[in-house]
């Protein structure tokens, strides 16, 4: 099950713990942490997967409960002739194909409708992050707290070829922490996406593919063409960004910019 999900990397620990199929649903999302499922793309998959399993395994019951109480033997061949059962059969499984098919479309108009449940596609780019970013955790944070798309987040990094290992950048040498805003593209692809899985204070090797980074041009003179990198980062606070809307209507010769604090001499 785990491995139609493509979170081969959890099965061990499931075999460890001898988690069954009805031990899984049983299983709740302090559980999976336990496991070491801490992602939270990760829990919602398995939470959306959870739900879908849950209701087929109660129609799978109900029906076979059915059977078992409808049980006839061969001495009583005669009243069957006596009494019109087959529209009860035909009844019972045309009700539990609807039964089915409405608790289907129950479970997928609930993922539809619930914004912590990753969409389709949203899976699809995890899948896709999951060939071109690598995360090694060296220190853990806190596991709870996670930056927003749209958030500015402040981290140190080290900036390294993943070739040999030659230094490209290093914000701890002049003490001065990067900003950015997270998820709009103000950094390379596969920064964007690893800071978006480090929780508060964690700290991580994250080596990027060159497609998730310069790509076949590279940033010539520093990074050659299709090289892989290799950030050491250290997340260390976020804050929301403020929305802000253009106005219709200006003053003259004066442009208003976003973020820009009005109380400020110019």
């Amino acid at each position: 099950w785990f491995m139609d999900m493509e979170l081969a990397q959890y099965v061990p620990n499931l075999i460890q713990s001898k988690v069954n199929g009805l031990l899984l649903l049983n299983m709740d999302e302090d559980d999976f942490r336990e496991l070491g499922i801490i992602k939270r793309l990760h829990l919602r998959q398995i939470d959306l997967a959870l739900r879908k399993y849950r209701k087929r395994y109660e129609l799978d019951h109900a029906i076979e409960d059915y059977d078992d109480d409808d049980g006839i033997d061969d001495d009583d061949d005669d009243l069957l002739a006596d009494e019109n059962d087959e529209d009860i059969t035909f009844d019972q499984g045309s009700d539990a194909m609807s039964k089915a098919k409405d608790d289907d479309s129950d479970i997928d108009e609930l993922a539809r409708n619930d914004d912590n449940l990753p969409t389709e596609d949203e899976v699809l780019e995890l899948q896709k992050d999951r060939t071109n970013i690598q995360i090694d955790v060296v220190f853990p944070g806190d596991e709870t707290l996670y930056p927003d798309i749209g958030d500015i987040v402040r981290c140190h990094y080290v900036c390294k070829l993943a070739q040999n290992g030659q230094e490209i950048e290093n914000t701890r040498k002049n003490k001065l922490p990067f900003e950015f805003v997270l998820g709009i593209g103000q950094v390379i692809l596969g920064l964007d996406r690893g800071v978006l899985q480090m929780s508060l204070g964690e700290r991580s090797h994250i080596r990027i593919s060159a497609l998730y980074a310069y790509g076949i041009k590279g940033a010539l003179p520093i990074v050659p063409p299709n090289a892989d990198l290799i950030f050491d980062v250290e997340l260390l606070r976020w804050r929301r960004r403020k929305p802000w809307f253009k106005p219709l209507i200006q003053e003259a010769h004066f442009s208003q910019r976003p973020y820009e604090d009005e109380s400020d001499d110019p």
